[in-house]
């Protein structure tokens, strides 16, 4: 069975990094804020592997993507740093999925478009936001266009998401996670709660000073340790990962690697 970090992960994911950062009016303008990504980015391609080590040198081993990310992907940016499209593939490099943006005049994300490999279109996100920028529901509708799910937000004075609440088009509550941010922005705590509300797990982050998380433990109700990660990088010379290797209670599981191209 799945931890509630690997399915809170993947839910998150799906919202495309909403609140890895802060999204205040000012930064909500820039797409390159939530992932964190620096300089002028044009695409940026990622891919996992399993980890390897052999005699204290951790090297790649078969195609592997860790259970709470996306799948292998390419991703593309526009001049002002939004995201225009994402490519999805999956371990043999075949296309999985397509996502395509759509932003208003005055540059929010207020679509989210999203096909199957055969082109055909599975689901369609409406965006709206408050008169200050700040994302407020997000409703997402079938190939159908049928309403399927409805999130709401909640963000602090500085603009981070601070309180997330899925629900299920019947109006039922499916996830809530609470959230805490440093001065940087940064996320330092996550608390989830089941459809009754009632808190499941608590992970704590570290993340060092690019907004990259260092290390996550997570803890149940009872304030028992659930799981525990670390994470390495190494950098371009923008201040960009290029590659990560994930360790789970310090034995090294996962290593993820990125191309950046820049304008």
């Amino acid at each position: 069975m799945r931890s509630s970090y690997t399915l809170s992960a993947l839910f998150l994911a799906s919202l495309l990094i909403l609140v890895t950062g802060s999204c205040s009016r000012k930064k909500v303008e820039n797409d390159l804020l939530r992932w964190p990504l620096h300089g002028k980015v044009e695409s940026i391609e990622e891919k996992s592997f399993r980890a390897i080590d052999q005699s204290g040198i951790i090297v790649r081993g078969p195609r592997e993507t860790p259970p709470d990310m996306r799948s292998d992907r390419v991703a593309f940016f526009d001049t002002r740093g939004n995201l225009t499209e994402i490519f999805y593939y999956d371990s043999d490099d075949r296309p999985a999925g397509r996502v395509v943006f759509l932003r208003s005049d005055d540059n929010r994300r207020v679509e989210r478009y999203e096909y199957g490999i055969d082109g055909r279109r599975v689901s369609l996100t409406l965006i709206r936001y408050n008169s200050e920028g700040r994302r407020l529901e997000r409703t997402n509708y079938s190939s159908d266009t049928i309403p399927e799910s409805r999130t709401f937000y909640r963000h602090d004075s500085r603009g981070n998401v601070i309180d997330l609440k899925w629900y299920s088009t019947y109006g039922t509550l499916l996830m809530h996670i609470s959230s805490e941010f440093d001065k940087r922005g940064h996320k330092i705590s996550e608390k989830e709660y089941d459809n009754d509300n009632v808190m499941v797990s608590r992970r704590v982050y570290t993340n060092d000073p690019n907004g990259n998380s260092t290390e996550m433990v997570e803890y149940n109700a009872d304030g028992a340790i659930l799981t525990k990660r670390t994470y390495t990088y190494e950098y371009d010379s923008i201040g960009n990962w290029l590659k990560m290797v994930v360790f789970e209670e310090g034995i090294p599981k996962y290593i993820r690697e990125r191309k950046i191209q820049y304008y």
